[in-house]
């Protein structure tokens, strides 16, 4: 049987009737000896067993990171902000190398470099 996807691949997940959700392979499954999946839901940090290839559609590590970082805020505390770059989207980016993150000198910035990828820049926000 051949499979599409492989383990740790970022996928978008759209379940008849529901917005779609960004989700990783965890783990290959089978069907009646057709390719299903056990994906974990980024989002709402939910598994859903069993999912079909029809319901998957390739996505990116820049998409993922790319939803966060819209929702990532940098108020000056690199601490916090080191912690949302890696609970949120290290841990769900799967494998990538030559990756730095941290605030600038003055700390007016954050940012997120993956090599090969792209840089992730956020001002930060004053109150």
């Amino acid at each position: 049987m051949e499979f599409k996807f492989k383990v740790g691949d970022n996928v978008i997940y759209t379940k008849s009737g529901e917005e779609s959700k960004l989700a990783t392979i965890f783990k290959k499954r089978s069907n009646s000896h057709q390719p299903c999946y056990l994906i974990y839901k980024i989002e709402d940090k939910t598994a859903e067993d069993m999912v079909t290839e029809t319901e998957l559609e390739e996505s990116t590590k820049s998409s993922v990171i790319d939803h966060f970082w819209d929702k990532f805020t940098y108020d000056g505390n690199s601490l916090t902000a080191s912690n949302f770059i890696i609970n949120n989207i290290l841990k769900n980016i799967g494998n990538v190398n030559n990756i730095s993150w941290g605030p600038n000198d003055d700390k007016s910035k954050y940012s997120l470099k993956i090599e090969g990828l792209n840089t992730w820049n956020k001002d930060k926000v004053t109150n």
